[in-house]
């Protein structure tokens, strides 16, 4: 199973809040048969959200996780319809969403990849591709470059 398949990007997103896109990321992530249970995914990921935001700036969220629920290493690219408050930790509300879930045991893993969607999304061109390209295929096969050497 990929890390990054064509099924794990969606645009156009629609939820209210933080609780309810955190819901929409689990049941996705079980959906596509990548988590034991849409619940303890979910509570993985408030608990981390509990340490520190994972919004990390400029409409970005990166929900992320290590959790014994998750049978394969995934990454969730949501692009939203409409901005969702986040308590980012520059205050603006999020847009564009990185899901990263991993089994407990992929520690090196877990922060390469954190590190890659950074480094993309530092790169302005890149960013941009990703961030408003309507053709999924496309933002598909750049993400798919940045993330799937790990």
């Amino acid at each position: 199973m990929k890390l990054l398949q064509l099924e794990h990007i969606e645009f156009d997103v629609t939820v209210e809040n933080k609780d309810a896109l955190f819901t929409y990321l689990a049941n996705k992530l079980y959906d596509l048969n990548r988590v034991t249970g849409a619940n303890e995914i979910k509570e993985a990921l408030l608990k981390r959200e509990k340490d520190i935001s994972t919004g990390v700036g400029d409409g970005i969220g990166i929900p992320h996780t290590k959790d014994s629920s998750v049978l394969f290493p995934t990454v969730l690219y949501l692009r939203l319809k409409e901005v969702v408050p986040y308590e980012a930790l520059d205050g603006i509300s999020v847009k564009d969403v990185f899901c990263i879930v991993m089994p407990t045991s992929y520690n090196k893993e877990h922060l390469v990849i954190l590190s890659k969607i950074a480094q993309a999304l530092l790169d302005e061109t890149k960013a941009k591709l990703i961030r408003t390209e309507e053709n999924k295929e496309v933002v598909f096969e750049a993400l798919k470059k940045e993330i799937m050497s790990v």
